[in-house]
């Protein structure tokens, strides 16, 4: 199993602004570069099934398989014999918000999904860095 986690304290900003806009799944091809399609059918809860396209891999489904309001959100990518999974955890921290994003594998071809994901990991920070940018209005964020 590969897992790598990321994490950046945004300052000055509320738990809901973070969370607003990482759950907006339709949006993400608005303000993410690396998001050429994304769209869910329905709310963000448990089970909800969403498409992306982003720009180095094909289009996917997954789905929704946690979903605890403004504390954690977790993506499910199944594939065959296995799954690609990356999970957001928000945590208030004074007046910021901690958010980490932690990309893992689980499964029989875990081993082979390996290669995705240290893809993955190699625009995590990007990804944190874009999402500081859009809930502070390009103010600078802390890397922890």
């Amino acid at each position: 199993m590969e897992k790598k986690s990321y994490s950046r304290l945004i300052t000055d900003v509320d738990r809901s602004t973070v969370w607003r806009l990482c759950t907006n799944i339709n949006a993400w091809k608005e303000w993410d570069f690396n998001f050429l399609q994304s769209e869910i059918t329905g709310a963000v809860q448990r089970g909800s099934v969403f498409k992306v396209k982003h720009r180095i891999f094909p289009a996917v489904k997954g789905y929704i398989s946690t979903c605890n309001f403004e504390r954690e959100l977790i993506l499910a990518i199944p594939l065959p014999l296995g799954y690609i999974y990356r999970s957001y955890i928000f945590e208030m921290s004074g007046k910021s918000v901690k958010l980490s994003i932690t990309n893992s594998t689980a499964g029989l071809f875990s081993a082979v999904y390996h290669i995705a994901v240290k893809i993955l990991n190699s625009y995590t920070e990007e990804d944190l860095d874009i999402i500081a940018r859009e809930c502070t209005g390009n103010k600078p964020c802390i890397t922890s």
